[in-house]
């Protein structure tokens, strides 16, 4: 009868309670891309900039950096890092922020296991943040949790992780971290930091060994004497499935993947070799890749590429380096920029692209010595820009935008609240759920719509997200929710599609 009482009250909370309702689904958790698909879609709104109009800021400043790196946002809780100077291992300092005011909340400067001088945020989870010292050569060291209110370390891990400066981690549904490096792909418990399982890869350098998950699956660049490939592993046990035919040379491959809502592969293959610079598209059946399309592209050696809501459209760039529209299925141009975002005049440049739920696009672009921040339609249409010092990234928020730059250079911009969530808008048990009780597999079935978007969480005892994902419905075909690593008891169901809200409970026996 407690855990009632405490499973009614979590829904007392949620369905009133609007702020909560929505903290998960509009973190930033991975500083490049956004999610653990990396695709830089959020269901935040962010600001609406106009070239000629102010922007309206929440704030903007910040410690001193000569050297800073991308945002990652949980709640209300902004996470950077700011380095003083190249040389000092002591004056790398990890800060929270408070995302909508800029009160400093904590710094803390990692502990000194080796050579080291960097200190970096990889991404933020569940109330931990995971930061490192392996910023600056790919060369390997612990993992710290980091308790998002105080700083304080929760666990180091037990294995040491090669994560360069534009890797982050990505994350199981449990929260377990999928970490990749240039020889390993790990699965780090989110409880202790302690090695769940490894499996060796050939790595791709820099950005190109960071994992992706969907699903149960984990999908990584691979390459042999060969050329450079995808190879999908088992979540929960990190054995290889199987891998894509060789989409490029072996060498270094700096570009990581993006994975659409819909489980489609974007792998863009980046050499600084226009015979091979290009976007390739691909599907998982279960048992193989099905290659769908491909599409030249412009030089971009680190950053990620955009998937829209609609899961419709994917956004790369062209060889003239101009932005690009083009559609997911066929990958037919829709639509380019009339402007270019390379900056200094030279093959090669870095974007990182975060898209809102209203379609608009929001680039950050490292040319160095050049660095800008521009704003787009969803048809490539340019509305606004405005050059920052040392920007790194950009991190949509609930009702916010954060860029991180040099010198005192934080901008927390004033995004748009998504409309409020009123009891007219909620609705209980409407979809059909079976088998309910059931022994962890579970079945969502209602009047979808084609190419529904349904945004899907699943919320413990203890009001813990142990399953969030977004789903594109195609052909009013059931949804599979699996909770069979999950002890038994009472869930939550919250699904989110159209602006309306439905809750169900689910009984795991």
């Amino acid at each position: 009868m407690k855990k009632f009482y405490r499973f009614l009250l979590l829904l007392i909370i949620m369905v009133l309670g609007n702020s909560f309702l929505f903290s998960q689904t509009y973190d930033w958790n991975t500083k490049a891309g956004g999610n653990s698909q990396r695709n830089g879609f959020s269901l935040a709104l962010g600001p609406l900039l106009e070239d000629g109009v102010e922007p309206e800021i929440y704030w903007e400043g910040g410690e001193y950096a000569k050297y800073a790196g991308k945002a990652v946002i949980e709640g209300d809780h902004l996470l950077v890092y700011r380095r003083w100077q190249s040389a000092s291992q002591e004056e790398a300092w990890i800060i929270d922020y408070n995302l909508y005011t800029g009160e400093e909340r904590w710094r803390v400067v990692l502990p000194i296991d080796t050579y080291h001088n960097y200190s970096k945020v990889s991404a933020v989870k569940d109330g931990l943040v995971f930061a490192n010292r392996a910023g600056g050569a790919s060369e390997p060291e612990y993992i710290y949790a980091l308790d998002t209110e105080t700083g304080a370390i929760v666990w180091k891990s037990e294995a040491q992780v090669g994560e360069c400066d534009s890797e982050s981690l990505a994350f199981a549904d449990n929260g377990d971290l999928i970490a990749g490096d240039l020889d390993y792909v790990r699965r780090i418990s989110i409880e202790d930091g302690s090695t769940i399982w490894e499996t060796q890869r050939g790595g791709a350098s820099s950005d190109g060994d960071a994992a992706n998950v969907y699903g149960d699956r984990v999908y990584i660049w691979d390459q042999t004497a060969m050329g450079m490939f995808i190879t999908t592993l088992d979540i929960e046990t990190g054995e290889e499935l199987y891998s894509s035919d060789i989409i490029g040379s072996p060498g270094f491959q700096q570009h990581g993947f993006a994975i659409g809502l819909d489980g489609r592969i974007y792998a863009d293959i980046q050499r600084g070799n226009p015979e091979m610079d290009s976007l390739h598209v691909f599907i998982d059946n279960g048992e193989a890749f099905e290659k769908q399309w491909s599409y030249p592209n412009a030089y971009t050696p680190y950053g990620n590429l955009g998937i829209a809501a609609d899961d419709k459209s994917v956004y790369t760039f062209s060889r003239e380096n101009k932005l690009l529209r083009l559609d997911a299925l066929t990958g037919a141009l829709l639509a380019t920029s009339e402007v270019s975002l390379d900056l200094d005049g030279d093959d090669g440049f870095m974007p990182y692209i975060a898209i809102g739920n209203d379609g608009l696009l929001y680039i950050a672009v490292e040319d160095w010595p050049y660095y800008k921040l521009s704003s787009f339609t969803a048809n490539c249409e340019l509305l606004y820009e405005e050059s920052i010092e040392g920007l790194r990234g950009v991190a949509l928020g609930d009702s916010v935008m954060v860029v991180n730059g040099k010198a005192n250079i934080i901008k927390a911009y004033k995004g748009r609240a998504n409309s409020g969530v009123g009891l007219q808008e909620i609705g209980l048990s409407q979809h059909k759920v079976y088998p309910n009780p059931s022994q962890g597999i579970f079945y969502l079935e209602d009047k979808f719509e084609q190419d529904d978007l349904i945004n899907i969480e699943v919320f413990n005892i203890e009001g813990k997200v142990v399953v969030s994902t977004h789903i594109v419905v195609y052909d009013n075909n059931s949804i599979r929710i699996d909770l069979s690593q999950q002890k038994n008891g009472l869930y939550l169901l919250k699904t989110y599609s159209k602006g309306k809200n439905n809750f169900q409970k689910l009984l795991k026996q």
